[in-house]
């Protein structure tokens, strides 16, 4: 175990086993990593992460020795991928994903309200959006894992790995898509069409991303949710 983290989950004959089917060595293992993920000192690595020793923070200077330590052992000396911060926050959060806004009373809450927690749910929900682990999982959604296609092959692990925490198992509603738009595009809705030199595009001339986009429009536009939301409004307007 010389240089390695503890395991967050112990895998046995491809089956991940439940803490009652763990040796009291593995149970200890799994225990430390979801205390090393709440951990205080994790906070400090990863906030100082890039940052010399002698810079670090006035809030994270008591953990200066310990920061040393661990990055002889090659922890903290740069950002983690985003797929590793995913499943971190994961084991750390009960298994909710993070979250790309925070309301209160209804009310979007502005960047300087925000808990340090919170920023850093939303920086890491950003991310994630765009990251190709997650385009890869929603491309595959119902593929059983030995029949991917070609170009997702590459993340069979990552996407095997998500899927034990109830990941990609199902497609997303479109109003979970809407949602994801919003949050990521600054409250835009998606793109009916997409122009180029001043005319409208085909669809062969749209890239992958342009095509998803109107394609979310249209569902949208068809989608139960929008639907209601046109009920309240003219109930509301007579």
């Amino acid at each position: 175990m010389i240089g390695r983290m503890p395991l967050s989950h112990i895998i046995k004959n491809g089956v991940d086993l439940n803490r009652k089917e763990m040796s009291k060595e593995e149970l200890s293992e799994v225990r430390l990593r979801a205390e090393w993920g709440k951990s205080a000192l994790r906070k400090a690595l990863i906030a100082c992460t890039g940052i010399s020793l002698d810079e670090l923070p006035e809030q994270y200077a008591q953990y200066k020795e310990q920061i040393a330590t661990l990055r002889e052992y090659g922890l903290g000396l740069k950002e983690e991928p985003v797929f590793n911060q995913i499943i971190e926050w994961l084991e750390t959060h009960d298994g909710n994903m993070p979250k790309g806004t925070f309301r209160n009373n209804n009310r979007v809450l502005k960047t300087k309200e925000l808990t340090e927690e919170q920023l850093a749910s939303i920086k890491l929900y950003k991310m994630w959006i765009k990251s190709p682990e997650r385009k890869a999982l929603i491309a595959c959604t119902g593929i059983p894992l030995d029949k991917l296609p070609e170009q997702y092959t590459q993340y069979k692990e990552q996407i095997a790995t998500l899927r034990e925490y109830g990941l990609g198992l199902k497609e997303e509603s479109v109003f979970d898509q809407i949602i994801d738009w919003l949050e990521t595009h600054d409250g835009n809705m998606p793109r009916s069409i997409i122009s180029k030199g001043g005319k409208q595009a085909k669809r062969v001339e749209m890239t992958e991303a342009e095509i998803y986009e109107v394609n979310l429009y249209y569902n949208w536009l068809r989608s139960g949710e929008r639907e209601a939301i046109e009920e309240c409004r003219r109930n509301t307007n007579r």
